[in-house]
């Protein structure tokens, strides 16, 4: 059996020792997938995606959880939103310290502003 000289391959090669001697349940599954195994039980756990977050309704919890967006951020979002008023549309993100050009493309059809 040949054995690939990657860290991937060490992991998926250790997860799979896991996997049938141990019987756990690794969680994060996304970064490699174990034979046999159709789907990964910490993703079915996870709450459905309720839809697009509202920018100007939204909590820092709430998002906290888009893409590339983690406590910090969401708090200048909120207290951009305090500061300003009401977003326009998405792209008044690109005044934030911290949000990019990069960062709104993988949020933007996430995220959305409602009266």
């Amino acid at each position: 059996m040949a054995i690939e000289a990657t860290p991937r391959a060490g992991r998926r090669r250790w997860a799979l020792i896991l996997d049938k001697f141990l019987d756990l349940s690794l969680p994060n599954c996304s970064s490699f997938e174990l034979p046999g195994r159709s789907s990964c039980p910490a993703a079915a756990a996870a709450a459905p995606d309720p839809g697009p977050v509202d920018l100007n309704r939204a909590g820092v919890e709430e998002l906290a959880r888009l893409p590339g967006v983690g406590p910090g951020l969401a708090r200048r979002i909120v207290e951009e939103r305090e500061r300003r008023g009401r977003f326009d549309s998405p792209d008044a993100l690109r005044n934030i310290l911290g949000l990019g050009p990069k960062k709104l493309a993988a949020m933007r059809h996430l995220v959305t502003v409602n009266d």
